[in-house]
């Protein structure tokens, strides 16, 4: 269901929580593989990664799949290359339904691979930990792009500057910040 302005939330992820019977987890590992590749060519898709659960809980896979916006994540979920890789899976390689969560903005940022994607850390740790990194990216970024393109307008130098700052984020800085800061950010 959409709430209002939902559609211009920006960045969507979904998170898809499995319990694989034993035995199987190869098996089930091949065809989420083939599923997310298939999906890289679904307009809006940002990626996707799976895990096992660290935490000890058996055989709990969590898969995060990432959308430009909430339109192409219902997009993808309703077509019909995802109805055909669901009937491709066996009912008996899994146990029961997926656990399904939507984060939206900037909680996708901090999925943490072992962390149940029911817990996100508080408002305040994640805007404690962004600003700390983008103050760092703005005043190594901010000169470097300026010495690069000094004759250039201001606008394209901010442009290339936030950017080269939401590509490191997103793929390079808060995946490893993640895992690193863990223990502080979904504990206590």
């Amino acid at each position: 269901m959409t709430t209002p302005g939902q559609r211009d939330i920006g960045p969507v992820t979904l998170s898809f929580t499995r319990k694989v019977k034993a035995g199987r987890e190869a098996e089930y590992r091949a065809w989420v593989s083939g599923m997310q590749a298939a999906s890289r060519q679904v307009k809006g898709f940002l990626g996707a990664s799976t895990m096992a659960k660290g935490d000890g809980a058996g055989n709990e896979y969590v898969s995060v799949v990432r959308f430009d916006s909430f339109d192409h994540l219902r997009e993808w979920e309703e077509s019909e290359l995802r109805r055909d890789w669901v009937a491709r899976l066996p009912p008996d390689v899994v146990e029961g339904e997926a656990q399904v969560r939507r984060l939206e903005g900037f909680e996708f940022w901090f999925t943490s691979p072992g962390v149940s994607p029911a817990a996100a850390p508080s408002p305040h740790k994640m805007a404690l930990v962004i600003y700390v990194i983008v103050v760092a990216l703005v005043t190594a970024l901010g000169p470097a792009v300026q010495a690069i393109l000094s004759g250039a307008p201001q606008v394209l130098r901010t442009m290339v500057v936030v950017a080269l700052q939401v590509a490191l984020m997103t793929y390079v800085i808060m995946p490893r910040v993640t895992r690193l800061l863990a223990g502080w950010l979904f504990h206590g």
